[in-house]
């Protein structure tokens, strides 16, 4: 067994549900890390799998491993106990299908200690079954002060001057954080939220810091192909989340108006979301009607709040003509060529690719798709 040397330098915090397919892969790179004085926090979130026995296998190999076993209530909720017993300077949130490379504790850690940094971020290297592509932030390497964040990095918090593209992930994985700034911010996370969440914590800690600093090293591996990770699973509740998402955002934002105003990004982080939440509706193959999914789409389409919204944002700068387009017709409220131009090319892709909404294999729904596209076109 490994010995907790004195003075707990990060706590690496890692909600675990039903992840017995890679949590060891996860666990053996977190017991592994070239700094030596970190705690590892797992808590097995209800989980109906092997994980929790996995867990505890890890507790009897190193001593610096803290399991907790709660009924399953959500990432937030896991993550706040797991913040309860940690005692580090800094904190490290994991996903439990996801891995680290070896120096990544240590480089973020000494990082965050040589600057004093209260945030230290890194690259991510995605993987999708052997693909592996890298996510470069668009920021260059260096310490922000809170005058540069203001002038630099603020302006491209939530958008990064691309739409679908963050300035800074809304995720926690790639982060340190300093221990008080985290505790401070992840209180205010309603647990009711569960699409999206991190951005809360991570979004608020940012505008609140006084110094971060950005590393360019590639240290996160980021598991993009399993199917059971929430992020991309279907959820019927993604509308109702997304909006709870937005207020607090907004709450967020005003809290923070005289430092910086991110509503405008907001705006834009809204239509991401719509417009993401209307390709899943009809991309995973699930036991709803066509019907159903068209008036779910309506809903979407009339609400007042991202009408409003939406009908805010300049689409002429990182926008493609497809994206503008979409905007468009959002706020035009005409929900039928809204499901055109958002549906178009992915009818058009994937009917090569064995789709998996059974809708698709419908030749009354294509026909229609097809006659519906000539009219979106005048």
């Amino acid at each position: 067994m490994k010995p907790i040397m004195n003075g707990v330098a990060v706590s690496i915090i890692v909600p675990v549900y039903n992840a017995e397919n890679y949590l060891k892969q996860c666990l053996d790179s977190l017991i592994s890390q070239s700094l030596p004085n970190i705690e590892i926090i797992l808590i097995n979130d209800g989980s109906t799998d092997t994980s929790g026995a996995i867990c505890d296998e890890y507790k009897t190999l190193d001593s610096r491993v803290i399991v907790i076993h709660q009924d399953n209530s959500g990432q937030t909720v896991a993550r706040n106990a797991g913040l309860a017993v940690a005692t580090g300077s800094y904190i490290h949130f994991v996903d439990s299908d996801d891995w680290l490379d070896q120096d990544m504790e240590s480089t973020m850690y000494k990082s965050a200690v040589k600057n004093n940094a209260d945030i230290v971020t890194c690259d991510t290297i995605f993987h999708k079954g052997t693909k592996e592509i890298i996510a470069r932030q668009p920021f260059e390497a260096g310490v922000y002060t809170k005058s540069g964040l203001i002038e630099t990095v603020y302006p491209h918090l939530l958008y990064s001057g691309r739409f679908f593209y963050f300035g800074i992930y809304a995720a926690m994985w790639n982060k340190l954080f300093r221990r008080e700034l985290v505790l401070k911010h992840i209180k205010d996370v309603d647990p009711a939220v569960r699409i999206g969440e991190d951005g809360l914590t991570t979004f608020a800690s940012f505008l609140d810091a006084k110094k971060v600093v950005i590393l360019k090293e590639t240290l996160y591996h980021y598991r993009d192909d399993n199917s059971t990770s929430l992020t991309r699973s279907y959820r019927e509740d993604q509308f109702d989340s997304a909006l709870l998402l937005i207020k607090y955002l907004r709450d967020i934002a005003k809290r923070h108006k005289t430092t910086f105003d991110i509503n405008p990004q907001i705006d834009i982080y809204l239509a991401y979301n719509v417009r993401s939440i209307i390709l899943e509706e009809f991309y995973y193959k699930i036991d709803k009607p066509f019907k159903e999914r068209y008036h779910y789409l309506q809903r979407i389409a009339k609400d007042p709040i991202v009408q409003r919204a939406c009908a805010r944002i300049d689409t002429s700068n990182g926008f493609t003509s497809e994206q503008a387009r979409f905007l468009r017709v959002l706020v035009s409220g005409d929900t039928r060529k809204l499901l055109l131009v958002t549906l178009h090319r992915s009818i058009d892709q994937r009917l090569r690719q064995q789709l998996r909404t059974r809708m698709y294999a419908n030749q009354r729904i294509l026909k229609a798709y097809e006659k519906l596209k000539r009219l979106s076109r005048r």
